[in-house]
């Protein structure tokens, strides 16, 4: 089940994080092309002759000037001059229509312009050819997402991450370039989390290192990447090659201990730590106000690397320290992570009900319902005088793990008592409002209950959609349709949506379109034998 389904009754969509390199995914690329601009444009307009000059002898003149101009484009881009980086772009189509490689270019600084409706029709002209389709399919992704097309780019996604793993492209930079797009567009669509792409596309960025060990961008990017990916073989293998080269660098040190300390190799890491030290003895006094800064700035990567070496060098850290950095671990999609930092923090505060309650956030997260509704059992057991734990927002999760897990009754309990302690909950109020109406149960209190939601958090997909799902099962598709029609404008690709806009569209006697749905929804990841059952009995009938 993914994230989205697992939380789209309170409308929250899964968090999304990314390392601060990442952030900046562009500039990484230039840093790259920096680094290649050392052989001279010449050097470069020569590797790109081939691709241009390998036509007869009426076309060449055309061709070398598309080159030139196409190398002029790289050359721009590269500094961040995406204007001028377009205009370049431009001329090499105009002396070469039928180049790909200027095509794609142009597509690229058209999005870095904000000018995605431009970009979408550039590549939706551009015919798929294996030679470059994960940089197609990439791109194409991107200016869906910029049309704000969340399905059409989800199957774009799909493609290019397919594309990319087969792709024999020999072009570093290119090869990072495709990769960075597609971490880019996890940040917009729903179906896979920041760290699923990672594991993705990180086997790009080894390739492309191994073409040319000296993009040392390259190699410190990979690492980032690793660590989202969780694979911290990888990372601390990249960090310490870069590390070789550059011993000074005391942030990049930093990196590679926190990274042994969260692969659990504490030994290796206090070695860096001390390289440290030689440098700066008393920087270590900074890592909680840099973990804290960090965080405030937004980049949540850089955070947990200091709030983990602000735990490893403590003699006696409080347990909020704990707290904090697996809560931030939660939102960084590492429920693994969050796992051993709270293994870590019960063997001091072995009897401490919040480390208990994380717990269950994280077994939630890691799809482990029944056993995240044990452990919210057992802190409600703890915390019967502590009504600061045992809050609406406790109950909501209790219930929800409980409903996930098969257990209706205690859900509903559990959610009841939410919306006694906050009757304006809305997140308790727009689950058990959806949960009567799935199984047909008070359906009149339901659309009441989904309905106050709705005016408590206007505007949030998973809640019109509860409302549209609500007066569906009263009998009223025709009020249901608009309801789900605004909330897939929000979030095309998921498949529960789309699923109740096929059955209202059938209801409604309006078969191509609920046909249409299912398709999509199937698409899209839904369940795969009901999806088909339909789409039989729709035909049938």
């Amino acid at each position: 089940m993914s994230l989205w389904v697992q939380l789209r009754r309170s409308g929250n969509r899964k968090s999304r994080s990314i390392s601060a390199a990442s952030a900046v995914a562009r500039t990484a690329i230039r840093s790259v092309s920096a680094t290649r601009r050392k052989v001279g444009a010449l050097g470069a307009s020569l590797l790109l002759a081939p691709a241009f000059l390998s036509f007869g002898a009426p076309q060449r003149a055309e061709r070398v000037d598309s080159a030139l101009f196409f190398t002029q484009g790289r050359r721009a881009d590269s500094l961040g001059l995406s204007q001028q980086a377009f205009e370049a772009y431009s001329k090499a189509l105009d002396a070469d229509p039928t180049s790909r490689a200027a095509t794609l270019a142009k597509a690229g600084t058209l999005l870095d312009l904000n000018r995605s409706a431009e970009s979408l029709e550039l590549l939706q002209a551009l015919p798929v050819s294996s030679v470059d389709e994960p940089e197609r399919a990439t791109l194409l992704c991107l200016a869906l997402i910029g049309q704000k097309r969340g399905e059409a780019a989800t199957i774009a996604q799909r493609d290019a991450l397919t594309a990319l793993a087969g792709w024999g492209n020999q072009d570093p930079t290119r090869l990072a370039r495709v990769a960075e797009g597609l971490l880019r567009s996890g940040t917009a669509l729903s179906r896979k989390s920041q760290r699923e792409i990672a594991a993705a596309v990180l086997p790009a960025f080894i390739r492309a290192i191994e073409m040319n060990t000296s993009l040392s961008g390259l190699i410190l990017r990979a690492a980032d990447i690793a660590i989202t990916a969780d694979d911290l073989p990888t990372a601390v293998r990249y960090l310490r090659e870069y590390t070789n080269e550059r011993p000074q660098e005391l942030p990049i040190l930093e990196q590679i201990a926190a990274t042994f300390i969260l692969a659990g190799q504490p030994t290796e890491a206090d070695a860096y730590l001390q390289l440290v030290a030689m440098e700066k003895p008393e920087r270590t006094n900074l890592y909680p106000v840099l973990g804290n800064l960090y965080d405030e700035l937004g980049i949540p990567a850089r955070a947990e690397m200091y709030r983990v070496l602000a735990l490893h060098v403590a003699k006696n850290p409080p347990l909020s320290d704990y707290l904090r950095l697996a809560l931030l671990q939660l939102k960084l999609n590492q429920p693994r992570r969050a796992g051993l930092t709270l293994e870590s923090a019960s063997r001091i505060y072995s009897d401490s009900v919040q480390l208990l309650l994380i717990r269950g956030l994280t077994e939630k997260a890691q799809d482990r319902m029944a056993e995240a509704a044990a452990t919210f059992a057992q802190v409600e057991r703890l915390s019967q005088k502590r009504p600061e734990i045992l809050d609406a927002s406790f109950y909501y999760e209790y219930g929800s793990a409980c409903e996930q897990s098969g257990q209706s009754t205690r859900s509903e309990v559990a959610l009841r008592r939410a919306l006694q302690l906050n009757p304006s909950h809305h997140q308790s109020l727009n689950y058990l409002g959806y949960m009567w109406a799935e199984r047909g149960r008070n359906l009149d209190e339901a659309l009441i209950m989904i309905e106050k939601a709705v005016q408590l958090s206007p505007g949030n997909p998973a809640y019109l959609d509860s409302q549209g799902w609500a007066l569906y099962r009263l009998g009223n598709p025709a009020a249901a349709k608009p309801l789900v029609e605004e909330a897939l404008r929000m979030v095309p690709d998921d498949p529960t949506l789309l699923e109740h806009y096929g059955d209202i569209n059938f209801r409604l006697g309006q078969k191509s379109e609920a046909e249409s749905a299912y398709e999509k929804a199937l698409l899209a990841g839904g369940p795969a034998i009901t999806l088909r059952d339909k789409i039989r009995l729709r035909q049938n009938k």
